[in-house]
């Protein structure tokens, strides 16, 4: 009886064995194999919207083919929920879309970049984006690029910086295209000045803005659904308990 127990032991222990060895045996494929595939992804763009609101990812690719005006042969895939890869025969088509990063689906902004073949497209790094800033409540001298740039550095990495009209008899103010991390608050402005000309305090104006908190300053959420805002709340209720007659 001890005999076949030990055969028995060792006999799984031989399964087990083969079951690694196989496990860890690797398939190489050639480039041959792919190649449709990989053609296919060359026009493709993965897409992640920021919001934390459920979606239909039907309703992202009704809504996005119109709005890129019904590029050809256009396909989207879930890759998981607010995760999206966008296919398309045309390359002008893909670079189109590329250049209007960010767009916006329902208020929300859906961010996208080109298709890395050596990176999952789960790990796909969508934490900084490029916006249009507006800097306004200048003095008129001091309404130049080299300080525009300094001040807009205060926001995020500045691309460019330019003087624009804002229109007959209303002056001009500075706009900046920035990279901006997405889960950092969004500033209202700052103060600025010098010995000689004393404190200024600076507005900025985000373009094409998306749902965003008043609250925390985040994108991605409204102040009804704010974490900071609830718990800020729950602690002024609580502080002012027994205040009462």
């Amino acid at each position: 009886m001890e005999e076949i127990r030990h055969e028995i032991e060792e006999e799984n222990i031989r399964t087990r064995s083969n079951v690694t060895e196989e496990e860890e045996e690797v398939l190489e494929y050639e480039e041959e194999d792919i190649e449709e595939g990989a053609k296919k992804c060359n026009h493709s763009l993965v897409g992640k919207l920021v919001t934390d609101k459920n979606i239909n990812p039907t309703w992202v690719q009704t809504a996005m083919f119109n709005i890129w005006r019904r590029p050809e042969g256009f396909k989207m895939v879930e890759i998981k929920p607010k995760l999206f890869q966008f296919f398309f025969h045309k390359e002008i088509d893909m670079r189109r879309v590329l250049k209007g990063n960010p767009w916006m689906f329902r208020n929300s902004w859906l961010l996208i970049k080109k298709w890395e073949r050596r990176v999952n497209p789960s790990e796909t790094d969508f934490s900084r984006t490029e916006i249009k800033l507006q800097i306004w409540n200048m003095p008129e001298h001091c309404k130049t690029t080299t300080l525009g740039r300094k001040i807009a550095a205060r926001v995020g990495e500045v691309m460019e910086c330019n003087v624009f009209s804002a229109g007959p008899g209303k002056g001009n103010f500075l706009k900046a295209s920035v990279m901006i991390r997405i889960e950092d608050p969004l500033k209202e402005g700052l103060n600025m000045g010098s010995k000689r000309d004393g404190l200024t305090k600076v507005e900025f104006k985000y373009e094409r803005l998306p749902t965003f908190c008043y609250f925390c300053g985040r994108i991605g959420h409204d102040v009804a659904n704010c974490e900071i805002a609830e718990a800020e709340e729950e602690h002024t209720s609580s502080s002012k308990k027994g205040l009462g007659a």
